[in-house]
């Protein structure tokens, strides 16, 4: 589900149905409107996963598509759900939306297994690719904070092997060092966490 002041959207089934309710209190909610697959374009064999809301009431839909094809599509609440825009992109790899920014921007990563990239979509849809544009591990949760200044993040140290036996995992890179700090960035890692995963934390320019 996706949430932004009293506006709630439910996602139901991989987009099987969307549903647009409204918080009256909190003990009670009105369904404004509920949109099944077809009623927003997309076949039944069209996959709807992560739903992000933005303060402009934009819901951005990560979408795969019955020919394994990802892309982000963009709608309006203010005006009954209509289309605003795709996103396709597969190269080198699909995004995943974490969250909107300001502006009518988005922050997203790139689509596991290759989850070691973080991307803005523009206004225009134009998607660059932030600095630092390649991390060593794997993004595992990303987060931003309540006025939108700072992202959090948790990573593996590095990637894993492209084959490796299940109980060889929790062994894996324990003695290495921390790496430097990535240069010309404003980052600060806290440190190691438990299962050898790093927190970081990003100032929002």
């Amino acid at each position: 589900m996706a949430c932004c002041s009293i506006h709630l959207v439910v996602n139901f089934g991989l987009g099987s149905c969307f549903r647009y309710y409204q918080l009256q209190t909190s003990q009670s909610v009105e369904l404004i409107k509920s949109y099944s697959r077809t009623d927003l374009g997309y076949s039944n064999s069209d996959l709807l996963a992560t739903i992000i809301l933005s303060p402009q009431l934009i819901l951005g839909v990560n979408v795969e598509l019955a020919n394994n094809r990802h892309i982000i599509d963009l709608f309006s609440l203010t005006n009954n759900f209509s289309h605003l825009k795709r996103i396709d992109f597969n190269n080198p790899c699909p995004l995943d939306l974490v969250t909107s920014l300001r502006d009518y921007t988005w922050l997203c990563k790139s689509h596991w297994p290759s989850d070691d990239c973080l991307c803005l979509i523009e206004s225009d849809g134009q998607v660059n690719k932030c600095s630092p544009v390649q991390l060593d591990g794997y993004i595992l949760t990303l987060k931003l904070s309540k006025h939108r200044s700072f992202i959090v993040l948790i990573r593996t140290v590095n990637k894993l092997p492209k084959e490796i036996d299940a109980n060889e995992l929790n062994r894996i890179d324990q003695q290495e060092e921390e790496e430097p700090v990535i240069r010309g960035r404003k980052r600060e890692v806290i440190g190691k966490l438990p299962g050898n995963l790093l927190l970081e934390i990003y100032k929002v320019n």
